[in-house]
């Protein structure tokens, strides 16, 4: 017996990242999984369009096997937005993914991190266990045993103090300006053990 398949099924499409009803910022790698019961991975034409805009290209990753589309979201309004995505074969069928909706929220536009020493004001040595926080967001670390700590932050304008393990330290506190990806050393405090 032979069975000859002379049916040429549409692709299918799945917008997969980022997740329905999910909250994006900076740039978003929107990925579609799209496959095809005749044509190849990665030959197929994989669009993506955001709030039903023109649809742009997307671009085939080998290494997940995934069509995917770079999205500037610093480039719209925080809010609401749609996704849409569309496979295409070689036999010109389309097949439409499900439209996911997202919330874009730049409003705090990356992080950073603060860095420093707690020192232990009557040997000069690290201060372990002291906790050091950044305000207003109220991010915070705690000094290892040689008194340094790590703290990540949003950006922004941030007063960093010792809240715990320390008293009367010198500085009380000090302002710190962090930008995104920066790391901002030297934040450095004395205290009485």
């Amino acid at each position: 017996n032979v069975t000859v398949d002379n049916v040429d099924e549409a692709p299918t499409a799945d917008t997969t990242s980022p997740a329905n009803g999910s909250t994006v910022a900076g740039t978003e790698t929107i990925q579609v999984n799209a496959t095809d019961d005749r044509d190849g991975a990665g030959t197929l034409t994989v669009e993506v369009s955001i709030d039903g805009g023109a649809f742009q290209a997307a671009t085939y990753n080998a290494g997940n096997d995934r069509y995917e589309y770079s999205w500037d979201t610093t480039l719209e309004t925080d809010g609401a937005h749609t996704i849409d995505a569309r496979a295409t074969d070689s036999a010109a069928q389309t097949t439409n993914a499900s439209q996911i909706s997202v919330t874009v929220d730049n409003s705090v536009s990356g992080s950073g991190t603060i860095k420093g020493t707690v020192s232990n004001s009557q040997n000069g040595r690290g201060l372990g266990g002291a906790t050091v926080q950044a305000a207003p967001g109220g991010e915070s670390g705690a000094t290892n045993n040689g008194g340094k700590y790590s703290i990540d932050v949003s950006a922004g304008d941030h007063t960093v103090s010792v809240v715990a393990g320390g008293s009367n330290c010198s500085p009380a506190s000090q302002p710190v300006s962090v930008a995104d990806g920066q790391t901002v050393s030297g934040i450095d405090f004395t205290c009485d053990p």
